[in-house]
């Protein structure tokens, strides 16, 4: 086998007909894991790797490569949502390629790894994987099968017996690898319709929310990469947008001060998306004012309740009073605030009128609304376990109320609906332009609430593209017949 390249494939499932999903970022994981292989001097030479992403290719292109390829080595990577496909795509591997060594890694496999405990995948890496995964082509190349050495390792052992190797977390002490090898496709973009690429500046955060994967995927750990770092990620990007696609990208203030100033003084014009915690902001607003000059257009921003009791029962550690300033000072710098309001499956029409008349007042033109979900690994998962357990995967998408709802689903989702289409409507659009035209001319923020310089017409068509296509009555129907079947 040292005379022959070895061969590893690196894919990304295909989306499940049910899971509703709006954009589609480049599958930034496995460009991570190819530039670890790439960056090892030992396997450069002698290892070919390939990435394929089954949410835009074809299946036939994999079956393809299965048949007249040896295929060592088949890395799988996902969400939650992904869980069922990866277990039919790893069927269909080792129905093709009975050789090939399965493995299986990402968020759903560090917090729920007995979901994928089937004879058809080999291995299942907990925690990043750009560290393991050298390991693991080394014990290839040499024909080793003993993974036992390996944190982070689950191997099958065979009659569905699967082994671990703790401690996936000890992994975690420093910043993957930069990806410099950007797939580039016109498909994947972000929901506003721009061409985006991902970059990723930090990994895990400081604040322990109880509906939050991020930081139980990274063992609570907070790991970030320099600021050359960062700024040699954003030059290597293709595209003018660029989505930071990390947990809290701006928690160490002094470091993105420094890569701004970076990616000031080398003049780069640049679109920046990205997420934020409002305390930051409210904190920091010279931070995010010096961001808005060298291109940050949008912020998805933790606004999550619009209660103080129930920001504490998710123990965001925040208030509406420190939400309201962030949302001020975001209006006065002109950075869209898409703020996450979660919709809680124990909602009553109250609350959804509640909710509708607190965007009103606040003038937030693009907030976002996922519905409350106890992804695996949370602090939720562990109080509605019993009740979510056997919830079939690709209903986790914040889309589908996987807690039982207060109200009958049907009206659950009708006044969803409303409260969608009541804030992106051509009215609040509208008005929202005619106030950012006004303060112009007056050169004063005289019109605060509605006031935004970025509301798009995408925007403001969005809830009829929600309601026409993604929530379609099939796919509601689809939803409640899953949920008859394991009665929660």
């Amino acid at each position: 086998m040292n005379n022959k390249k070895i061969k590893i494939l690196l894919l990304q499932p295909p989306m499940h007909e049910l899971s509703i999903c709006f954009g589609i970022l480049e599958p930034y994981a496995l460009e991570v894991l190819s530039t670890a292989i790439q960056n090892d001097g030992e396997l450069r030479k002698i290892v070919e790797v390939k990435i394929l992403d089954l949410r835009i290719d074809p299946l036939k292109i994999l079956i393809n490569l299965l048949q007249s390829e040896n295929i060592n080595i088949v890395g799988i990577t996902g969400i939650t949502i992904d869980q069922p496909k990866i277990i039919e795509i790893a069927t269909l591997i080792k129905i093709l390629s009975p050789k090939s060594l399965v493995v299986v890694g990402g968020h759903h496999a560090t917090m729920l790894p007995k979901d994928y405990f089937i004879p058809d995948i080999d291995l299942i890496v907990r925690g990043p994987g750009h560290k393991v995964i050298i390991e693991i082509i080394k014990r290839k190349i040499t024909n080793d099968d003993d993974y036992s050495g390996i944190k982070g390792i689950i191997y099958n052992t065979g009659q569905l017996k699967f082994t671990e190797c703790h401690g996936w977390s000890d992994n975690i002490n420093e910043a993957p690898p930069i990806s410099i090898n950007k797939t580039i496709n016109k498909r994947y973009r972000w929901i506003s319709g721009h061409h985006i690429n991902v970059v990723v500046t930090a990994q895990g955060c400081s604040g322990r929310c109880s509906f939050c994967a991020c930081w139980p995927a990274m063992g609570g750990k907070y790991i970030s990469k320099t600021p050359i770092e960062v700024f040699k990620e954003i030059v290597s990007t293709k595209e003018k947008g660029i989505f930071f696609g990390d947990d809290n990208t701006f928690q160490d203030v002094n470091r993105m001060k420094e890569v701004a100033k970076l990616i000031k003084k080398s003049n780069i014009k640049k679109r920046f998306y990205g997420y934020c915690r409002t305390d930051t902001i409210v904190k920091h607003p010279e931070l995010f004012e010096t961001w808005k000059k060298i291109g940050l257009m949008y912020l998805t921003v933790g606004f999550e309740d619009i209660s103080d009791k129930g920001l504490e029962s998710l123990n965001k550690n925040s208030s509406t009073t420190i939400n309201e300033n962030a949302n001020t000072i975001l209006q006065k710098l002109g950075i869209i605030n898409g703020a996450h309001l979660l919709i809680n499956p124990n909602f009553t029409y109250d609350d959804f009128e509640n909710l509708k008349n607190y965007i009103q007042k606040l003038g937030i033109v693009e907030p976002v609304f996922p519905i409350l979900t106890p992804l695996p690994g949370t602090s939720l998962w562990k109080k509605y376990k019993k009740q979510v357990e056997l919830t079939p995967r690709q209903f986790f998408d914040f889309a589908h109320p996987i807690i039982k709802t207060e109200l009958n689903i049907n009206e659950f989702y009708k006044l969803l609906f409303e409260q969608v289409k009541a804030t992106y409507s051509k009215k609040r659009w509208l008005i929202s332009k005619s106030k950012s035209f006004m303060n112009k001319l007056s050169g004063a923020n005289k019109y605060p609430l509605e006031q935004t310089t970025s509301a798009n017409l995408f925007s403001v068509l969005f809830a009829n593209f929600i309601v026409q296509k993604k929530y379609s009555k099939e796919k509601i129907l689809s939803f409640q017949k899953g949920m008859d079947r394991i009665k929660i």
